[in-house]
């Protein structure tokens, strides 16, 4: 406590004192050593919270990774009235709370690669199979994934594997399966060096990993399933859609034949799970399927420009987990989250991802202490920013992995969905968190009130909680300048927070 004393210019003899006592100015909501934590959360979740970043803080980042690979899955509910709007809303609240967050990140991102969409399974009943074969298997051997993506009843509507029958049958073997099989779940269209580069034959040129006679062949191999029998009825040489099960087999529809592909050949007479078995063995076991599935993993979690030597040093853990074993995703994902390139805080700035819609707003309520609640009606404000959730457009999920951020060298696939119209409808969302959430989602902003009338304070507490203490000094200057006029101290919390969510420094994932 100290006494301060005033003193008139003009009139001396009119003075007055009065006690103040001093108290140090609150402290930061985080603190600013949590840069390390809270970029592996960006990475491993759909962004730290308070909660995530103070258990980081407190066990590191192996054990945070060890709790994680051990927690159980959540539990994908069938919706009363088995509405796809009711399974949608359902997804974004899952991902902004489920506690097994990791899985969650991991499955979302093999969502992306192993593709299927509400626009063609219009019900929940039939999309539900998928999402439970991803999640079940995102922490499992990538083998065991392709064998139940394969005969899982979703997969065989969405690419029409389901009833594929040799040919006079009904037309003849369906090759949609079979091209998206190699083309985006495996190999891809050309061949690859351990490192994720093209190999180049004695042109210059790449050299395409299988042609049209490969897909007619291994299409010949993926006949004669058909979807399960429905308790109570019937076999069917081609049974109607049943979800209920894994797709069961029909012999009568199988191609007998030789087939031969990338260097194999399967014998005449094989059954149709020995055909299936062989083929996937042959994708499983070819040398594009390391470095492919790194450079996509790399690219939906951590940096979407990631060095040779990054993805090289995935796809070897890929061929071998240290155990001998080939296709364990636990191993990988290990490897791509502790990587030195992924642990680089003071990485470069052609490093990191641009975030999408549902990554960026799940991550914004992560935050702020909050999320989306179970019975929201908003899943449809993502269709407008071209992130239909549970529905993407394409066997390309809704960004081309392939996509180059505009005008520039660099990969960019999450680019493609962030034109100024969908920039500027996730600022509608954003105002509507700070403005009008409503019972549609959760925030709670009391650790910025003690700073509501000290801007200075109140940006750096902004810049910890969002930004973990990586904002410009220029961009400080501009959220004061910005957020001083405001009529009350809500107000001027929310002009901060407000527009550093909007920032190219929050929307890129460093």
């Amino acid at each position: 406590m100290l006494t301060v004393k005033a003193t008139s210019v003009a009139s001396p003899a009119a003075s007055a004192q009065a006690a103040v006592t001093l108290a140090p100015a609150p402290a930061p909501p985080f603190p600013p050593t949590w840069l390390t934590g809270a970029r592996f959360l960006e990475q491993s979740s759909f962004g730290p919270s308070p909660a995530s970043l103070a258990h980081i803080q407190q066990i590191g980042i192996n054990a945070f990774l060890d709790e994680q690979f051990t927690l159980p899955e959540s539990v994908i509910p069938q919706p009363a009235d088995n509405s796809m709007g009711s399974m949608r809303q359902w997804a974004l609240y899952n991902y902004s709370t489920a506690p097994d967050q990791l899985r969650q990140r991991v499955a979302f991102a093999l969502s992306q690669i192993i593709v299927t969409s509400g626009a063609k399974l219009v019900y929940a009943n039939e999309i539900i199979p998928w999402m439970q074969t991803l999640s079940r298997n995102a922490f499992g051997n990538y083998r065991t994934l392709l064998r139940e993506i394969s005969t899982c009843p979703s997969m065989g509507k969405y690419l029409d594997l389901a009833n594929s029958m040799r040919p006079g049958l009904a037309g003849g073997a369906n090759e949609n399966y079979a091209r998206e099989l190699m083309q985006l779940f495996t190999i891809g269209l050309w061949q690859l060096n351990p490192d994720g580069s093209q190999t180049k034959d004695g042109n210059g040129q790449s050299i395409p990993t299988y042609d049209q006679a490969t897909v007619h062949q291994v299409a010949l191999a993926l006949t004669g399933w058909t979807y399960a029998t429905a308790p109570g009825a019937t076999p069917q040489s081609a049974n109607w859609e049943y979800f209920g099960a894994p797709m069961e087999t029909r012999p009568g529809n199988h191609d007998f034949t030789q087939k031969t592909f990338l260097g194999t050949t399967l014998p005449a007479g094989q059954s149709v799970d020995q055909d299936l078995d062989a083929l996937l063995d042959t994708l499983f076991n070819h040398p594009n399927a390391g470095p492919f599935l790194a450079t996509r993993l790399i690219r939906s979690l951590v940096t979407s420009n990631p060095s040779p030597g990054y993805i090289s040093r995935v796809a070897s853990v890929f061929a071998d987990n240290g155990k001998g074993v080939r296709g364990d995703l636990n191993a990988m994902i290990r490897a791509i989250l502790l990587d030195p390139e992924a642990r680089d805080d003071a990485a470069p700035a052609d490093q990191g991802r641009l975030k999408d819609a549902i990554v960026q707003s799940c991550g914004l309520l992560r935050a702020l202490n909050g999320g989306f609640s179970a019975g929201q009606g908003l899943a449809y404000l993502y269709d407008y920013m071209a992130q239909s959730i549970l529905s993407p457009p394409s066997v390309f999920s809704w960004f081309s992995p392939l996509y180059h951020v505009p005008q520039s060298p660099l990969f960019g696939p999450e680019f493609q969905t962030y034109s100024p119209t969908e920039a500027v409808l996730r600022g509608n969302l954003f105002f509507e968190m700070f403005h009008y959430p409503a019972t549609d989602m959760s925030i709670d902003l009391s650790p910025f009130q003690p700073y509501g009338n000290d801007m200075p304070g109140l940006v750096e507490a902004v810049n910890q909680v969002l930004l973990y203490g990586r904002m410009p000094p220029a961009m400080k200057t501009a959220l004061i300048t910005a957020a001083t006029p405001g009529y009350d101290a809500a107000t001027r919390i929310e002009t901060v927070l407000y527009l550093t969510s909007l920032s190219g420094q929050y929307a890129v994932q460093y």
